[in-house]
């Protein structure tokens, strides 16, 4: 395990009953969300990009793109490679298990086969999709001590924020922003020392990130002024549209 290095994860919810399609491909000038967030973010990841031993050679992966279905994402193994090359799909041999789910569903999908590519898929471990089972799953798939997470709606991520974060997370198990309206578990970064308490959480049912930071070391960053702004509606998206612009 890489104690000190820190792989970037963005989850993606598949559509949005809202907006009435996945958020991860409305498009700001002509780039779907989940492109801006994985140029905006290599800017920050360059320099932890751990490399994962795959069937075919290594992965370079610095981000990864948490999602129950992988099949939407697939072409960014191509469009960020750094070897050009079809995308191989790779799937572990351990199987979760949790009274809680129906089933289980591969972890790992995307690799790129001949090559060393950016970015990294990892599917959802458990059937129901929910935020704390994407954070789960990414802990397990990577080899780093720590993830940042963010949620593909949210392409306004300030870098002030983000540097700061950086800066503190080797001390504790929960980085995570906190405005007037609470924290901001979609924006935070979580150590491995959570991944047993997050298991035991959605064995019981209990989806809530949050539920589970009482067990933990956590690091609150108060904020001032809303650095955090994330799409939930039609409105949110054309506000930040113009905002980006």
């Amino acid at each position: 395990m890489r104690k000190n290095k820190i792989t970037a994860v963005i989850l993606t919810g598949g559509k949005s009953s809202r907006i009435g399609r996945n958020k991860a491909f409305l498009e700001i000038n002509g780039k779907p969300l989940i492109e801006i967030l994985i140029e905006k973010l290599s800017r920050f990841f360059h320099r932890f990009a751990e490399f994962t031993p795959t069937l075919s050679g290594l992965t370079a992966s610095r981000i990864i793109i948490s999602t129950k279905n992988p099949k939407p994402y697939l072409y960014l193994l191509t469009s960020y490679a750094i070897t050009r090359c079809p995308p191989f799909v790779s799937f572990p041999r351990k199987r979760e298990s949790s009274n809680s789910q129906e089933g289980w569903i591969p972890a790992y999908a995307g690799m790129t086969s001949g090559g060393v590519s950016r970015i990294r898929i990892v599917r959802d471990r458990f059937r129901n999709y929910s935020s704390l089972v994407g954070i789960y799953s990414a802990l397990k798939a990577v080899q780093t001590k720590y993830i940042f997470v963010i949620a593909v709606d949210m392409p306004r991520i300030e870098p002030k924020l983000l540097g700061r974060m950086l800066r503190l997370y080797k001390d504790y198990d929960v980085v995570i922003p906190e405005t007037s309206s609470g924290m901001e578990p979609l924006c935070a970064i979580y150590s491995k020392n959570c991944t047993r308490h997050i298991l035991r959480q959605i064995r019981k049912g209990n989806h809530k990130i949050i539920d589970f930071f009482d067990k933990i070391k956590v690091r609150r960053i108060k904020l001032k002024k809303a650095g955090i702004f994330n799409i939930n509606r039609i409105s949110d998206y054309k506000k930040i549209a113009n905002i980006l612009k």
